[in-house]
Protein backbone atom coordinates (compact mmCIF):
# COMPACT_ATOMS: atom_id res chain seq x y z
CA UNK A 1 0.00 0.00 0.00
CA UNK A 2 1.33 3.44 -0.90
CA UNK A 3 1.21 5.94 1.90
CA UNK A 4 0.58 8.85 -0.46
CA UNK A 5 -2.86 7.39 -1.19
CA UNK A 6 -3.91 7.96 2.41
CA UNK A 7 -5.40 11.22 3.64
CA UNK A 8 -2.97 13.51 5.44
CA UNK A 9 -3.10 13.21 9.23
CA UNK A 10 -5.01 15.83 11.18
CA UNK A 11 -3.63 17.32 14.35
CA UNK A 12 -3.80 15.03 17.33
CA UNK A 13 -5.72 15.31 20.57
CA UNK A 14 -4.46 18.76 21.59
CA UNK A 15 -5.79 20.98 18.82
CA UNK A 16 -4.27 24.07 20.48
CA UNK A 17 -0.72 22.90 19.78
CA UNK A 18 0.53 23.83 16.33
CA UNK A 19 1.61 20.93 14.13
CA UNK A 20 5.37 20.46 14.19
CA UNK A 21 7.00 20.61 10.78
CA UNK A 22 7.77 16.96 10.01
CA UNK A 23 11.18 17.61 8.47
CA UNK A 24 12.29 19.73 11.42
CA UNK A 25 10.99 17.06 13.78
CA UNK A 26 13.03 14.37 12.02
CA UNK A 27 16.15 16.51 12.29
CA UNK A 28 15.60 16.94 16.01
CA UNK A 29 14.95 13.23 16.48
CA UNK A 30 18.18 12.36 14.71
CA UNK A 31 20.21 14.39 17.16
CA UNK A 32 18.03 14.08 20.24
CA UNK A 33 20.76 12.42 22.27
CA UNK A 34 22.97 15.45 21.73
CA UNK A 35 20.52 17.92 23.16
CA UNK A 36 19.80 19.12 26.65
CA UNK A 37 16.15 19.87 27.11
CA UNK A 38 14.13 22.25 29.24
CA UNK A 39 10.43 22.36 30.01
CA UNK A 40 8.17 25.08 28.64
CA UNK A 41 4.74 24.68 30.15
CA UNK A 42 2.35 26.06 32.73
CA UNK A 43 2.78 22.92 34.77
CA UNK A 44 -0.90 22.14 35.11
CA UNK A 45 -1.56 18.56 36.05
CA UNK A 46 -4.89 16.87 35.27
CA UNK A 47 -6.34 13.89 37.03
CA UNK A 48 -5.43 10.64 35.30
CA UNK A 49 -6.67 7.13 35.92
CA UNK A 50 -4.00 4.77 37.18
CA UNK A 51 -4.84 1.10 37.38
CA UNK A 52 -4.33 -0.72 40.65
CA UNK A 53 -3.95 -4.03 38.84
CA UNK A 54 -0.45 -5.35 39.59
CA UNK A 55 -0.35 -7.04 36.18
CA UNK A 56 -1.11 -3.81 34.33
CA UNK A 57 1.47 -3.36 31.54
CA UNK A 58 3.49 -0.45 32.91
CA UNK A 59 6.40 -2.06 31.09
CA UNK A 60 8.40 1.10 30.62
CA UNK A 61 8.67 1.57 34.38
CA UNK A 62 9.26 -2.13 35.01
CA UNK A 63 11.99 -2.27 32.36
CA UNK A 64 13.65 0.76 33.88
CA UNK A 65 13.61 -0.58 37.40
CA UNK A 66 14.69 -4.08 36.38
CA UNK A 67 17.54 -2.85 34.22
CA UNK A 68 16.32 -4.80 31.18
CA UNK A 69 17.19 -3.06 27.93
CA UNK A 70 14.36 -1.70 25.82
CA UNK A 71 15.63 -3.49 22.71
CA UNK A 72 15.48 -6.85 24.52
CA UNK A 73 12.02 -6.17 25.91
CA UNK A 74 10.61 -5.05 22.55
CA UNK A 75 11.73 -8.24 20.80
CA UNK A 76 9.75 -10.47 23.13
CA UNK A 77 6.08 -11.11 22.37
CA UNK A 78 3.99 -10.00 25.33
CA UNK A 79 2.05 -12.73 27.21
CA UNK A 80 -1.32 -11.25 26.25
CA UNK A 81 -0.32 -11.22 22.59
CA UNK A 82 0.85 -14.83 22.79
CA UNK A 83 -2.60 -15.75 24.14
CA UNK A 84 -4.31 -13.91 21.27
CA UNK A 85 -2.13 -15.59 18.65
CA UNK A 86 -2.66 -19.03 20.18
CA UNK A 87 -6.42 -18.53 20.13
CA UNK A 88 -6.33 -17.24 16.55
CA UNK A 89 -4.33 -20.29 15.45
CA UNK A 90 -6.78 -22.54 17.24
CA UNK A 91 -9.67 -20.78 15.52
CA UNK A 92 -8.21 -21.20 12.04
CA UNK A 93 -7.81 -24.92 12.80
CA UNK A 94 -11.52 -25.05 13.58
CA UNK A 95 -12.43 -23.10 10.45
CA UNK A 96 -10.29 -25.07 8.02
CA UNK A 97 -9.58 -28.79 8.31
CA UNK A 98 -7.30 -30.95 6.20
CA UNK A 99 -9.79 -33.81 6.51
CA UNK A 100 -12.82 -32.08 5.02
CA UNK A 101 -13.75 -29.93 2.07
CA UNK A 102 -13.03 -26.25 2.63
CA UNK A 103 -16.07 -24.00 2.25
CA UNK A 104 -15.96 -20.32 3.10
CA UNK A 105 -19.09 -18.19 2.85
CA UNK A 106 -21.16 -15.75 4.89
CA UNK A 107 -22.92 -18.59 6.73
CA UNK A 108 -19.58 -20.06 7.76
CA UNK A 109 -18.40 -16.64 8.98
CA UNK A 110 -21.56 -16.35 11.07
CA UNK A 111 -20.68 -19.69 12.71
CA UNK A 112 -17.19 -18.43 13.44
CA UNK A 113 -18.61 -15.26 15.02
CA UNK A 114 -20.87 -17.33 17.27
CA UNK A 115 -17.92 -19.52 18.20
CA UNK A 116 -15.86 -16.47 19.23
CA UNK A 117 -18.75 -15.21 21.37
CA UNK A 118 -18.97 -18.57 23.08
CA UNK A 119 -15.23 -18.66 23.75
CA UNK A 120 -15.15 -15.14 25.20
CA UNK A 121 -18.10 -16.13 27.37
CA UNK A 122 -16.78 -19.45 28.61
CA UNK A 123 -12.97 -19.45 28.52
CA UNK A 124 -11.61 -17.70 31.65
CA UNK A 125 -8.44 -16.25 30.08
CA UNK A 126 -10.26 -14.75 27.11
CA UNK A 127 -13.16 -13.57 29.27
CA UNK A 128 -10.91 -11.84 31.81
CA UNK A 129 -8.75 -10.27 29.10
CA UNK A 130 -11.76 -8.80 27.33
CA UNK A 131 -13.24 -7.46 30.57
CA UNK A 132 -9.92 -5.89 31.57
CA UNK A 133 -9.22 -4.47 28.09
CA UNK A 134 -12.66 -2.89 27.81
CA UNK A 135 -12.34 -1.43 31.31
CA UNK A 136 -8.91 0.13 30.70
CA UNK A 137 -9.90 1.41 27.27
CA UNK A 138 -12.49 3.64 28.91
CA UNK A 139 -9.82 6.14 29.88
CA UNK A 140 -9.17 6.95 26.21
CA UNK A 141 -12.53 6.18 24.61
CA UNK A 142 -13.82 9.76 24.49
CA UNK A 143 -10.73 10.95 22.57
CA UNK A 144 -10.70 7.92 20.27
CA UNK A 145 -14.34 8.41 19.29
CA UNK A 146 -13.59 11.99 18.30
CA UNK A 147 -10.56 10.90 16.25
CA UNK A 148 -12.48 8.19 14.35
CA UNK A 149 -15.31 10.66 13.74
CA UNK A 150 -12.82 13.18 12.31
CA UNK A 151 -11.43 10.52 9.97
CA UNK A 152 -14.89 9.51 8.70
CA UNK A 153 -14.89 6.04 10.28
CA UNK A 154 -17.77 4.59 12.36
CA UNK A 155 -16.87 5.23 15.99
CA UNK A 156 -17.38 1.63 17.08
CA UNK A 157 -14.23 0.67 15.17
CA UNK A 158 -12.22 2.10 18.07
CA UNK A 159 -12.86 -1.33 19.60
CA UNK A 160 -10.69 -3.01 16.97
CA UNK A 161 -7.98 -2.68 19.62
CA UNK A 162 -9.76 -5.38 21.64
CA UNK A 163 -9.39 -8.30 19.18
CA UNK A 164 -5.98 -6.93 18.18
CA UNK A 165 -4.36 -6.63 21.62
CA UNK A 166 -7.05 -6.69 24.34
CA UNK A 167 -6.11 -3.00 24.68
CA UNK A 168 -2.47 -3.29 25.64
CA UNK A 169 -0.44 -0.21 24.56
CA UNK A 170 2.77 -2.19 25.09
CA UNK A 171 1.63 -5.26 23.11
CA UNK A 172 4.26 -6.92 20.89
CA UNK A 173 3.40 -9.82 18.60
CA UNK A 174 5.71 -12.63 17.45
CA UNK A 175 5.88 -10.95 14.03
CA UNK A 176 6.89 -7.62 15.59
CA UNK A 177 3.57 -5.73 15.41
CA UNK A 178 3.36 -3.22 18.27
CA UNK A 179 0.74 -1.33 20.23
CA UNK A 180 -3.00 -1.50 20.91
CA UNK A 181 -3.82 -1.46 17.19
CA UNK A 182 -0.88 -3.72 16.24
CA UNK A 183 1.15 -2.04 13.49
CA UNK A 184 4.20 -3.49 11.81
CA UNK A 185 7.06 -1.02 11.42
CA UNK A 186 6.68 -0.70 7.63
CA UNK A 187 2.95 0.11 7.89
CA UNK A 188 3.54 2.50 10.79
CA UNK A 189 6.05 4.51 8.76
CA UNK A 190 3.56 4.84 5.90
CA UNK A 191 1.09 6.22 8.42
CA UNK A 192 3.64 8.74 9.76
CA UNK A 193 4.08 6.99 13.11
CA UNK A 194 7.54 7.16 14.65
CA UNK A 195 8.92 3.69 15.44
CA UNK A 196 12.23 4.40 17.15
CA UNK A 197 12.88 4.80 20.86
CA UNK A 198 9.75 6.94 21.15
CA UNK A 199 7.48 4.42 19.42
CA UNK A 200 4.16 6.08 18.56
CA UNK A 201 2.58 2.71 17.81
CA UNK A 202 2.22 2.39 21.60
CA UNK A 203 0.40 5.69 21.93
CA UNK A 204 -3.37 5.12 22.30
CA UNK A 205 -4.41 8.22 20.38
CA UNK A 206 -1.73 8.37 17.71
CA UNK A 207 -2.08 4.68 16.87
CA UNK A 208 -5.86 5.09 17.04
CA UNK A 209 -5.73 7.79 14.38
CA UNK A 210 -3.48 5.60 12.25
CA UNK A 211 -5.99 2.76 12.59
CA UNK A 212 -8.86 5.02 11.52
CA UNK A 213 -6.95 6.33 8.51
CA UNK A 214 -5.99 2.85 7.37
CA UNK A 215 -9.55 1.52 7.76
CA UNK A 216 -10.96 4.51 5.87
CA UNK A 217 -8.53 3.98 3.01
CA UNK A 218 -9.40 0.27 2.81
CA UNK A 219 -13.12 0.98 2.92
CA UNK A 220 -12.82 3.61 0.19
CA UNK A 221 -11.15 0.98 -1.97
CA UNK A 222 -13.68 -1.80 -1.41
CA UNK A 223 -16.92 -0.34 0.00
CA UNK A 224 -17.32 -3.11 2.62
CA UNK A 225 -16.29 -2.84 6.28
CA UNK A 226 -15.83 -6.61 6.70
CA UNK A 227 -13.53 -6.61 3.71
CA UNK A 228 -11.72 -3.58 5.13
CA UNK A 229 -11.19 -5.49 8.41
CA UNK A 230 -9.73 -8.41 6.45
CA UNK A 231 -7.42 -6.02 4.61
CA UNK A 232 -6.35 -4.38 7.89
CA UNK A 233 -4.89 -7.69 9.00
CA UNK A 234 -3.76 -9.51 5.89
CA UNK A 235 -2.11 -9.10 2.51
CA UNK A 236 -4.54 -11.36 0.67
CA UNK A 237 -6.89 -8.37 0.42
CA UNK A 238 -4.59 -6.80 -2.18
CA UNK A 239 -4.08 -10.02 -4.13
CA UNK A 240 -7.82 -10.52 -4.32
CA UNK A 241 -8.41 -6.87 -5.30
CA UNK A 242 -5.84 -7.06 -8.10
CA UNK A 243 -7.33 -10.30 -9.43
CA UNK A 244 -10.89 -8.97 -9.26
CA UNK A 245 -9.86 -5.84 -11.14
CA UNK A 246 -7.98 -7.85 -13.77
CA UNK A 247 -10.90 -10.23 -14.31
CA UNK A 248 -13.49 -7.45 -14.02
CA UNK A 249 -15.20 -9.26 -11.14
CA UNK A 250 -17.39 -7.68 -8.48
CA UNK A 251 -15.30 -6.74 -5.47
CA UNK A 252 -17.10 -8.08 -2.39
CA UNK A 253 -16.57 -9.81 0.95
CA UNK A 254 -18.24 -12.97 -0.39
CA UNK A 255 -15.91 -12.90 -3.39
CA UNK A 256 -12.95 -12.50 -1.05
CA UNK A 257 -14.02 -15.55 0.95
CA UNK A 258 -14.24 -17.60 -2.25
CA UNK A 259 -10.78 -16.39 -3.24
CA UNK A 260 -9.34 -17.51 0.14
CA UNK A 261 -11.16 -20.83 -0.25
CA UNK A 262 -9.45 -21.36 -3.63
CA UNK A 263 -6.02 -20.54 -2.18
CA UNK A 264 -6.47 -23.02 0.68
CA UNK A 265 -7.64 -25.74 -1.69
CA UNK A 266 -4.55 -25.19 -3.83
CA UNK A 267 -2.36 -25.59 -0.74
CA UNK A 268 -4.10 -28.86 0.12
CA UNK A 269 -3.75 -30.11 -3.47
CA UNK A 270 -0.02 -29.35 -3.51
CA UNK A 271 0.49 -31.17 -0.22
CA UNK A 272 -1.45 -34.23 -1.40
CA UNK A 273 0.53 -34.36 -4.62
CA UNK A 274 3.90 -33.86 -2.95
CA UNK A 275 6.11 -36.89 -2.34
CA UNK A 276 9.53 -37.97 -1.13
CA UNK A 277 11.95 -40.00 -3.30
CA UNK A 278 13.50 -43.29 -2.17
CA UNK A 279 16.21 -45.11 -4.09
CA UNK A 280 15.76 -48.90 -4.03
CA UNK A 281 18.62 -50.69 -2.26
CA UNK A 282 19.73 -54.32 -2.26
CA UNK A 283 17.24 -56.50 -0.37
CA UNK A 284 14.36 -54.03 -0.71
CA UNK A 285 10.88 -54.97 -1.76
CA UNK A 286 7.72 -52.88 -2.02
CA UNK A 287 6.25 -54.32 1.19
CA UNK A 288 9.39 -53.38 3.13
CA UNK A 289 9.50 -49.87 1.65
CA UNK A 290 5.81 -49.28 2.34
CA UNK A 291 6.20 -50.45 5.93
CA UNK A 292 9.25 -48.26 6.50
CA UNK A 293 7.43 -45.10 5.37
CA UNK A 294 4.08 -46.02 6.92
CA UNK A 295 2.12 -46.03 3.65
CA UNK A 296 0.06 -48.73 1.99
CA UNK A 297 1.36 -50.69 -1.00
CA UNK A 298 -1.58 -49.72 -3.24
CA UNK A 299 -0.80 -46.00 -2.84
CA UNK A 300 2.87 -46.68 -3.52
CA UNK A 301 2.08 -48.64 -6.69
CA UNK A 302 -0.43 -46.06 -7.93
CA UNK A 303 1.82 -43.02 -7.52
CA UNK A 304 4.70 -44.83 -9.26
CA UNK A 305 2.69 -46.54 -12.00
CA UNK A 306 3.85 -49.97 -10.81
CA UNK A 307 1.62 -52.82 -11.98
CA UNK A 308 3.50 -55.72 -10.36
CA UNK A 309 4.66 -55.28 -6.75
CA UNK A 310 7.42 -57.87 -7.30
CA UNK A 311 9.01 -56.01 -10.19
CA UNK A 312 11.23 -53.30 -8.73
CA UNK A 313 14.94 -53.03 -9.45
CA UNK A 314 18.09 -51.89 -7.67
CA UNK A 315 18.60 -48.09 -7.96
CA UNK A 316 15.02 -47.47 -8.99
CA UNK A 317 13.60 -44.17 -7.70
CA UNK A 318 10.35 -44.69 -5.84
CA UNK A 319 7.97 -41.81 -5.14
CA UNK A 320 6.75 -42.08 -1.56
CA UNK A 321 3.62 -40.14 -0.50
CA UNK A 322 4.00 -38.28 2.78
CA UNK A 323 2.42 -39.61 5.96
CA UNK A 324 -1.01 -38.18 6.57
CA UNK A 325 0.07 -36.88 9.97
CA UNK A 326 2.89 -34.95 8.29
CA UNK A 327 0.50 -33.70 5.63
CA UNK A 328 -1.86 -32.38 8.30
CA UNK A 329 0.99 -30.67 10.13
CA UNK A 330 2.27 -29.04 6.93
CA UNK A 331 -1.26 -27.94 6.00
CA UNK A 332 -1.87 -26.28 9.37
CA UNK A 333 1.48 -24.51 9.14
CA UNK A 334 0.78 -23.16 5.65
CA UNK A 335 -2.72 -21.88 6.38
CA UNK A 336 -1.61 -19.85 9.40
CA UNK A 337 -1.20 -16.88 7.08
CA UNK A 338 -4.93 -16.88 6.43
CA UNK A 339 -5.80 -16.63 10.13
CA UNK A 340 -6.12 -12.87 10.40
CA UNK A 341 -7.85 -12.52 7.02
CA UNK A 342 -10.58 -14.90 8.17
CA UNK A 343 -10.71 -14.37 11.92
CA UNK A 344 -10.88 -10.64 12.40
CA UNK A 345 -14.20 -9.64 10.84
CA UNK A 346 -15.93 -12.47 12.75
CA UNK A 347 -13.93 -11.85 15.93
CA UNK A 348 -14.51 -8.09 15.89
CA UNK A 349 -18.23 -8.54 15.22
CA UNK A 350 -18.44 -11.09 18.07
CA UNK A 351 -16.85 -8.64 20.52
CA UNK A 352 -19.12 -5.82 19.35
CA UNK A 353 -22.19 -7.98 19.96
CA UNK A 354 -20.92 -8.82 23.45
CA UNK A 355 -20.44 -5.11 24.19
CA UNK A 356 -23.94 -4.24 22.94
CA UNK A 357 -25.43 -7.11 24.93
CA UNK A 358 -23.86 -5.82 28.14
CA UNK A 359 -21.31 -8.62 28.56
CA UNK A 360 -18.80 -5.90 29.54
CA UNK A 361 -19.99 -2.71 31.19
CA UNK A 362 -17.45 -1.26 33.62
CA UNK A 363 -14.97 1.30 32.34
CA UNK A 364 -12.54 3.63 34.04
CA UNK A 365 -13.15 7.37 33.93
CA UNK A 366 -11.84 9.45 31.06
CA UNK A 367 -8.25 10.54 31.64
CA UNK A 368 -7.69 14.28 31.86
CA UNK A 369 -4.44 15.86 30.79
CA UNK A 370 -2.73 18.80 29.19
CA UNK A 371 -0.32 18.45 26.29
CA UNK A 372 2.89 20.42 26.64
CA UNK A 373 5.99 20.86 24.50
CA UNK A 374 9.48 20.09 25.69
CA UNK A 375 11.85 22.91 24.86
CA UNK A 376 15.52 22.10 24.59
CA UNK A 377 18.34 24.15 26.00
CA UNK A 378 20.52 25.25 23.13
CA UNK A 379 23.91 23.65 22.69
CA UNK A 380 26.96 25.84 22.24
CA UNK A 381 29.66 25.71 19.55
CA UNK A 382 33.32 26.20 20.37
CA UNK A 383 36.09 26.82 17.84
CA UNK A 384 39.08 24.87 19.10
CA UNK A 385 42.28 26.92 19.69
CA UNK A 386 45.81 25.86 20.47
CA UNK A 387 45.49 27.53 23.86
CA UNK A 388 42.72 25.03 24.72
CA UNK A 389 45.48 22.37 24.75
CA UNK A 390 43.35 19.25 25.09
CA UNK A 391 39.72 18.18 25.04
CA UNK A 392 39.94 17.40 28.76
CA UNK A 393 41.13 20.91 29.59
CA UNK A 394 38.39 22.38 27.37
CA UNK A 395 35.77 20.27 29.20
CA UNK A 396 37.04 21.53 32.59
CA UNK A 397 37.03 25.11 31.32
CA UNK A 398 33.42 24.84 30.13
CA UNK A 399 32.20 22.87 33.14
CA UNK A 400 30.95 19.91 31.14
CA UNK A 401 31.82 16.23 30.85
CA UNK A 402 34.35 15.09 28.28
CA UNK A 403 32.14 12.05 27.66
CA UNK A 404 29.22 14.34 26.84
CA UNK A 405 31.39 16.25 24.34
CA UNK A 406 32.39 13.00 22.67
CA UNK A 407 28.78 11.77 22.66
CA UNK A 408 27.50 14.75 20.69
CA UNK A 409 30.58 14.89 18.45
CA UNK A 410 30.86 11.25 17.28
CA UNK A 411 33.40 12.10 14.54
CA UNK A 412 35.67 14.02 16.87
CA UNK A 413 39.17 12.56 17.41
CA UNK A 414 40.40 13.81 20.81
CA UNK A 415 43.96 12.74 19.99
CA UNK A 416 44.14 14.76 16.80
CA UNK A 417 42.44 18.10 17.47
CA UNK A 418 43.22 20.92 15.08
CA UNK A 419 42.91 24.68 15.45
CA UNK A 420 39.68 25.98 13.95
CA UNK A 421 37.82 22.70 14.50
CA UNK A 422 34.15 23.20 15.43
CA UNK A 423 33.06 21.37 18.59
CA UNK A 424 29.46 21.12 19.78
CA UNK A 425 29.21 21.72 23.51
CA UNK A 426 26.49 20.14 25.69
CA UNK A 427 24.39 22.60 27.67
CA UNK A 428 25.10 23.05 31.32
CA UNK A 429 22.33 22.06 33.72
CA UNK A 430 21.37 18.53 32.70
CA UNK A 431 18.82 17.06 30.30
CA UNK A 432 15.07 16.67 30.81
CA UNK A 433 13.68 13.19 31.34
CA UNK A 434 10.31 11.88 32.47
CA UNK A 435 11.82 11.37 35.92
CA UNK A 436 12.83 15.01 36.18
CA UNK A 437 9.43 16.23 34.98
CA UNK A 438 7.70 14.04 37.56
CA UNK A 439 9.85 15.58 40.30
CA UNK A 440 9.41 19.14 39.05
CA UNK A 441 5.66 18.83 38.60
CA UNK A 442 5.24 16.68 41.74
CA UNK A 443 3.39 13.99 39.80
CA UNK A 444 3.71 10.22 40.39
CA UNK A 445 5.99 8.79 37.72
CA UNK A 446 3.48 5.98 37.11
CA UNK A 447 0.92 8.55 36.00
CA UNK A 448 3.24 10.03 33.40
CA UNK A 449 4.13 6.55 32.16
CA UNK A 450 0.43 5.74 31.81
CA UNK A 451 -0.28 8.94 29.88
CA UNK A 452 2.80 8.62 27.64
CA UNK A 453 3.30 4.92 26.77
CA UNK A 454 5.51 5.80 23.79
CA UNK A 455 8.27 6.64 26.26
CA UNK A 456 10.03 3.36 27.04
CA UNK A 457 12.40 4.60 29.72
CA UNK A 458 11.72 7.13 32.44
CA UNK A 459 15.40 8.09 32.44
CA UNK A 460 15.78 8.70 28.70
CA UNK A 461 16.30 12.24 27.39
CA UNK A 462 13.15 13.54 25.69
CA UNK A 463 13.42 14.97 22.16
CA UNK A 464 13.12 18.67 21.52
CA UNK A 465 9.53 19.72 20.72
CA UNK A 466 8.23 16.40 22.11
CA UNK A 467 4.57 16.72 23.04
CA UNK A 468 4.07 15.28 26.48
CA UNK A 469 0.85 14.64 28.35
CA UNK A 470 0.78 15.72 32.01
Amino acid sequence: MKSESWPKPKSLEDQSVKKINKEDEKKEYSRRDALSLGLRAAGLVGAAYLTTDKKSPLNSLINYLSGESIDEADKKPTPEQELIEEEDARSIGEIVSFDRQVELNLEEMEKIKRNWKKRYNEEPKLRNSLIKGYREMGGWEKYLREIFKQEGVPEDFIYLALPESHWDPKAVSKAGAVGPYQFMESTAKKLDLETGRFDERKDPLKSGRACARLLKDLYDRCGDWNLALSGYNGGFFWKYKNRAKKNKENFSYEGFLKYIEEQIRLIKKEILEAYDVYVVKKGDNLTKIAGHFGVDIDSLMKINGIEDANKIRLGMKIKVPKKQSNQRREFQQKIKGFSENLNYPAKYNAIMELIREGFVTKQVDTVRFETIKIKQKKTGIHIFRKSDKTLASLARQKGVSINEILRINPKLNPRNLKGGERINLPPVGGEITLEEIAKEQKVPIERLVYLNPSIDRVDVVLPDEYRLRI
